[in-house]
């Protein structure tokens, strides 16, 4: 039994670190990577008997919905529901260290998905500690996630960098507006051809400084909650 527990954690494990790779390097996963972690999930038949099928299978489809509802609202991508879901089918049952109750029954697919949020707010609640100084004079409703999701940068560092979604607009008449979220289906080469259109009319300049978000890389931020979740579990 402890062979099939140790195949199945270094099997999610290297899906999770070939993924998180595609996915800090492309932010996109092809479907057929996929593919070639499904026979993983026969080891569930061997460890029938040691979770609870009920829990389990509430675990793989509240995850699946959960984030699917993300998906549908453009807070994850495709990839994220498959890689999320795809965990809790894989680890019907995990031993941590520390908190094994619920993850011994079948939740490490909830558990998972909570400490990727956890840790995506921490990375967030650290980017507001640097940037809020910077949105003074905005009304409140905006300054909070402002500084929670995005930096600022100039035009130049904005045209030479990847994976960064502007939340400053440019109208027609060159005056700037602000938003708070991007879509993740939004193309970021395509927001640079935009601005260095703009720095070409005369609109911008090199040294206007812009609020760009991040693209989160949620594959790598799901490896580490993954290996977090194998050493603690869920303390309840």
């Amino acid at each position: 039994m402890w062979l099939i527990y140790l195949i199945q954690v270094l099997g999610t494990t290297a899906m999770l670190v070939h993924v998180a790779v595609l996915d800090l390097r492309s932010r996109e996963v092809n479907d057929a990577v996929w593919l070639y972690y499904l026979p993983l999930l026969a080891l569930v038949y061997f460890q029938w008997g040691s979770f609870s099928p009920l829990v389990y299978t509430y675990s793989v489809v509240a995850t699946g919905m959960t984030t699917y509802a993300m998906y549908r609202f453009s807070l994850l991508g495709g990839a994220d529901v498959i890689c999320a879901t795809l965990v809790g089918a894989l680890n019907p049952v995990t031993h941590p260290f520390l908190f094994p109750n619920l993850s011994g029954r079948g939740l490490e697919g909830l558990t998972v998905l909570l400490y990727t949020a956890i840790a995506i707010a921490v990375a967030g609640v650290l980017n507001l500690g640097r940037n809020f100084r910077y949105t003074s004079g905005l009304p409140w409703f905006k300054r909070l996630p402002l500084a929670f999701s995005g930096r600022r940068i100039t035009v130049e560092e904005f045209l030479r960098s990847k994976f960064l979604f502007p939340l400053t607009e440019i109208t027609e008449d060159g005056n700037l507006k602000l938003r708070t979220t991007f879509s993740v289906d939004e193309d970021d080469s395509k927001w640079r051809e935009t601005f260095r259109l703009l720095l070409e009319q005369g609109k911008i300049g090199n040294d206007t400084y812009i609020w760009v978000a991040w693209g989160v890389p949620v594959l790598t931020f799901m490896l580490a909650a993954y290996v977090f979740s194998l050493m603690v579990g869920l303390p309840v």
